[in-house]
């Protein structure tokens, strides 16, 4: 039987209850010890500090946030090479390494790979398996990358995970040149999906529209409510 209340055409319509919070359901306990997945501390924009390793062209930004503050970025508005990576406790066996990344219009890279670097109780590169994302989409949206290895060893001190690229100097879009990642998963397994999903309840924006709020909408609305 039903106990929802009745409106005064006789019609019985059960409890329900909405919520504008969306998430994933994520399981923790398979998570690997990834320091700092988010870029956001701390905040200078350098990565002192942070957990990761940047050489090159790699930065952190507010800009270049999906969630949260801050992001991590490749300014590929000139060329050279760009690369972030740190180092996680492991064992062998399985992993995943996942990030969104947003790559702008007049992005166009040589290399855009995603790795996961395994090294022994030496410290000495023992496996490496990567992911080739140039065709990344141009279009300044939120794609989630990932890749999967599974090493044998067992030696294996810590695996590496490795987001690295290389440019050319752009031509034209000058102003719109970079590629920006956050929100990074490792852990044991397979890859399982999209990890988390940001702003679910809407409340983050950088003005009236939906820009800065991590969602894009079509057709395009020129706003979003609190």
């Amino acid at each position: 039987g039903s106990d929802g209340a009745i409106n005064n055409l006789g019609q019985q319509f059960d409890p329900v209850i909405i919520a504008r919070d969306y998430s994933f359901n994520i399981d923790y306990s398979r998570r690997a010890a990834l320091t700092n997945g988010g870029f956001e501390t701390p905040v200078a924009n350098n990565f002192d500090n942070t957990g990761w390793n940047g050489w090159g062209l790699a930065a952190r930004d507010g800009w270049a946030a999906r969630s949260g503050g801050i992001g991590a970025d490749f300014q590929s508005w000139n060329p050279g090479d760009a690369g972030i990576w740190q180092d996680v406790s492991a064992t062998g066996g399985t992993y995943t390494f996942s990030v969104w990344a947003r790559q702008e219009l007049g992005c166009y890279p040589n290399t855009l790979h995603v790795k996961l670097e395994w090294f022994d109780t030496a410290e000495t590169l023992i496996r490496t398996d990567f992911a080739i994302y140039t065709d990344l989409p141009r279009d300044a949206l939120w794609h989630p990358l990932h890749v999967t290895s599974t090493c044998t060893s067992n030696n294996v001190h810590y695996v590496r995970p490795v987001i690295a690229g290389n440019f050319n100097t752009p031509t034209g879009y000058l102003d719109t040149t970079s590629i920006s990642f956050d929100d990074c998963q490792v852990y044991q397994g397979s890859y399982t999906g999209v990890p988390s999903l940001a702003n679910g309840s809407f409340e983050v924006r950088t003005d009236d529209g939906g820009r800065g709020s991590q969602w894009a909408t079509w057709p395009e609305i020129d706003s979003i409510s609190n």
